[in-house]
């Protein structure tokens, strides 16, 4: 195996996937939104909302682009057979993150990509590298470390930006989850 692909699954996937690991705890970890006085605080809040968002970018070429792309992906390491990965897709993150587009979601815009976007695409993330790891060829298992994705627990969903208005995410045993809005 040449050395940039041995870089890939040594270094630069596992750095994608512990970046947006980090950042989903940081986020995670973030104080109530912030007063709208204080921009320093909002900009402290938006890195690393935009931290895991680009990382989740990456992710998602990696996983859904083609091999003869020029950029590493998934099919480079793995048997040779159709593999989909089930990932978020990455329009909207080019529209609200990585691209400077006309239409963006403003302020508290429900479109906005938020906490639960975010968790949906991790545990879509995780689901992912597990299939990528029973798929890896005989070379890339030499290279690949097999990972342990961390649990983050989805019973605390924030806001990602200032709002009167709340969401609960309610989690019953065995019936799954309800949203319910209140202003």
């Amino acid at each position: 195996m040449e050395q940039e692909k041995i870089d890939v699954l040594e270094e630069h996937l596992p750095y994608e996937l512990d970046m947006l690991e980090e950042a989903m705890i940081a986020w995670r970890s973030l104080p109530k939104p912030p007063d709208d006085d204080n921009n320093q605080d909002w900009l402290k809040r938006m890195n690393v909302i935009e931290v895991f968002w680009v990382h989740a970018r990456v992710l998602q070429e990696f996983f859904k682009n083609p091999s003869s792309s020029g950029a590493a992906v998934a099919d480079d390491f793995t048997v040779p057979e159709t593999v989909r990965y089930e990932v978020p897709d990455v329009e909207k993150i080019q529209n609200q993150v990585v691209h400077l587009n006309y239409g963006r979601p403003r302020g508290d815009d429900n479109a906005k990509l938020s906490y639960w976007d975010a968790h949906l695409a991790k545990e879509s993330f995780d689901r992912a590298v597990t299939l990528f790891e029973s798929k890896l060829n005989d070379d890339a298992k030499r290279y690949w470390r097999k990972r342990e994705p961390k649990k983050l627990p989805a019973s605390f969903i924030p806001r990602t930006t200032h709002s009167s208005h709340h969401t609960s995410i309610l989690f019953v045993p065995g019936s799954g989850w309800s949203k319910q809005e209140s202003d």
